[in-house]
């Protein structure tokens, strides 16, 4: 049995006593510093609801926003003629995996979409580059270093880039490459020191001798 003490007393002795009155006897147990029960649920649009002690409901707010593009890496820093260079992107959605609908690469300086990524687990997108996708418009002497934009768009079109750099060469002194194809300035008859420089002889060292 619980004493229960005059309201007159409960300053002084509400610590050790329960002080009687209507909100003790209904067993409410609400008071001041007093907390209000609340439960979540499920609305009929699937969206998460608090249920408050006075029986009102709210709408609680729902994660939403576009994907962001935690890392992008290649398994090559620089690659050539055959090579096949792997890039994944580490990727979180506010709304979850299954929100990111779509990524692809494109080269930074003409916009030529090179490769699509594709899921290869949860929050890790993969795409293959190959050297013609990627070099198959270009023509260069030596190392050039190539720019490439990482694009993914969740299903409400809201997107992401990140951006990722990529050495390509042509093995040889003098290599470089026209149109996409390896070649040795030094000895090409057609692109004899340089891209569609051909020579009427065989060129020696990068120039055309007289003939």
């Amino acid at each position: 049995m619980v004493d229960v003490a005059p309201r007159s007393l409960c300053p002084l002795l509400g610590v050790l006593l329960s002080c009687g009155g209507p909100a003790d006897e209904l067993g409410s147990g609400a008071g001041p510093g007093s907390s209000s029960a609340a439960a979540t649920e499920t609305s009929s649009s699937g969206d998460p609801t608090t249920t408050t002690s006075s029986g009102g409901t709210t709408t609680d707010p729902v994660p939403s926003g576009p994907p962001r593009i935690l890392d992008l890496g290649a398994d090559l820093t620089a690659m050539t003629e055959d090579d096949t260079v792997t890039f994944t992107a580490a990727l979180d959605d506010p709304d979850g995996d299954d929100d990111v609908a779509w990524g692809e690469l494109r080269r930074a300086d003409d916009d030529a979409v090179v490769a699509a990524f594709a899921r290869a687990r949860s929050g890790r997108w993969t795409a293959s580059v190959t050297w013609t996708s990627l070099a198959g418009t270009l023509s260069f002497a030596g190392p050039i270093e190539v720019e490439v934009i990482a694009t993914f768009a969740d299903l409400a079109d809201e997107r992401a880039q990140a951006a990722a750099t990529l050495t390509l060469y042509c093995a040889g002194l003098s290599g470089g490459a026209c149109v996409g194809t390896c070649v040795d300035f030094d000895s090409s008859d057609v692109h004899c020191g340089g891209c569609d420089q051909p020579c009427a002889t065989r060129c020696q060292a990068g120039t055309c001798p007289p003939g």
